[in-house]
């Protein structure tokens, strides 16, 4: 009788471990779809400094080089250049100022309340 408690104790530890590692991967999953790619990975030479989807896979971006900002259509097949400007026509909002960036309703909301909760 002990053999077969252990077998079945070693299946509960089995099917626990399982479901542990496909939770984490699960969590990995979401966490890197809601927050994107980590900051620290970013290259501060080059940025898309805005970008809007004009089709179900297809988008226009503005990405800045140096002074630079270049206009580019961009589909899952395809990368072609747009327009060049020879000095930037949008730039770009530093990260405290919500107000600076375009941001409106409740997100611009919710970032002011929470930048004052921590500041005391």
């Amino acid at each position: 009788m002990e053999a077969q408690a252990a077998s079945v104790s070693q299946i509960m530890q089995i099917i626990t471990s399982l479901i542990l590692v496909v939770g984490m991967i699960f969590a990995g999953a979401w966490f890197f779809r809601r927050y994107g790619r980590l900051h620290g990975m970013l290259n501060d030479d080059m940025k898309v400094v805005a970008g809007i989807s004009v089709g179900q896979r297809e988008k226009v971006i503005i990405l800045q080089a140096g002074e630079t900002q270049i206009m580019l259509g961009v589909s899952p097949g395809r990368i072609q250049t747009l327009h060049v400007f020879e000095e930037p026509v949008i730039e770009r909002a530093k990260e405290g100022d919500v107000e600076d960036a375009g941001e409106s309703g409740f997100s611009a909301c919710l970032k002011k309340e929470i930048k004052n909760k921590i500041r005391p």
